[in-house]
Formats: C-alpha cells, sequence, structure tokens
C-alpha cells in the first residue's frame, strides 16, 4: 500500500492526467484503475507502463498487440495518441497508484 505522502503525490499527479483520464470510466483516454493489471496481462511490466506516460510513441513503435489494440480503438474514436508526459517514474506510479 502506498504512503500516505505517495498517495498524496499521485492524486496532485492524477489531476494533470484527469483532462483526458478518470480512474472508472473510459474518457478521451482509458481508465487508469487497474491499469497495471491490464498491461501486466497483456505481458507488460510497470516499467513499460512507465515508459508509455513518458513517450507512447515508441512504445507503439514496439508493436505489442496490446498496445496497438488500445490505440486502433481510441483512434476509431477520434482520439489522438497520448503526447509524452513530462512525469518522473516515481509520479507516474504515484498516479496509478491514486487511481
Amino acid at each position: 500500500m502506498p504512503s500516505a505522502s505517495a498517495a498524496a503525490d499521485g492524486k496532485t499527479v492524477f489531476k494533470a492526467c484527469a483532462a483526458c483520464h478518470h480512474p472508472i470510466d473510459d474518457k478521451i483516454g482509458p481508465h487508469l484503475q487497474d491499469a497495471r493489471k491490464r498491461w501486466k496481462e497483456a505481458g507488460l511490466d510497470v516499467a513499460k507502463v512507465v515508459q508509455w506516460v513518458k513517450n507512447p510513441a515508441s512504445v507503439l513503435g514496439e508493436g505489442n498487440p496490446y498496445v496497438k489494440n488500445l490505440v486502433a480503438g481510441y483512434e476509431a474514436k477520434g482520439t489522438s495518441l497520448m503526447p509524452p508526459q513530462p512525469f518522473s517514474p516515481e509520479e507516474i506510479k504515484a498516479a496509478l497508484d491514486y487511481a
């Protein structure tokens, strides 16, 4: 379980994500609750999630079927690929813990 400090940091970081993401409901981007679990089930670890947030195009370019399908589903709805985000790995993990 994350510390109270990490949860507070996660809440702060998540506020920057909330324009496109919701914890439970899909918005412009996918919901973030259980995101680590979904990526793990696709054979991708949290380091890959962090890389995705920091540079989505590089992860998409690796050709993983989960990532390709995720992006294709949102592109079909008219959504562009998420731009690279400036957060540290610790901040990204805290936001995922918060969601």
